[in-house]
């Protein structure tokens, strides 16, 4: 059972880092993120870890994402949508 699933926003301008928004805790991060151009996308992520505090990257602008780089969103919301029914879905097993 999940007990906490962090969502991460914004981005360290100086990195293609997330800079983490809310309380700090000790999460693993589920998903990677990388550069493509000025925009973060996520590259990878892991939806069979098991540890109790997740943390999920999310992008920033994405709406403007979805008119700019279309599929780089797309990709995205795949990623998003695989990994928060995976674990909200075991949160409630």
């Amino acid at each position: 059972m999940v007990d906490a699933l962090a969502a991460r926003g914004g981005r360290d301008e100086r990195s293609a880092r997330p800079r983490y928004r809310g309380p700090r805790c000790d999460a693993t991060p589920v998903n990677k993120v990388d550069r493509l151009g000025s925009w973060l996308v996520c590259t990878r992520f892991d939806t069979g870890l098991r540890e109790p505090r997740l943390a999920v990257a999310i992008p920033p602008s994405f709406t403007e994402m979805l008119v700019r780089q279309p599929d780089a969103a797309r990709a995205w919301r795949m990623a998003s949508r695989e990994i928060f029914l995976t674990y909200l879905s075991r949160a409630t097993e």
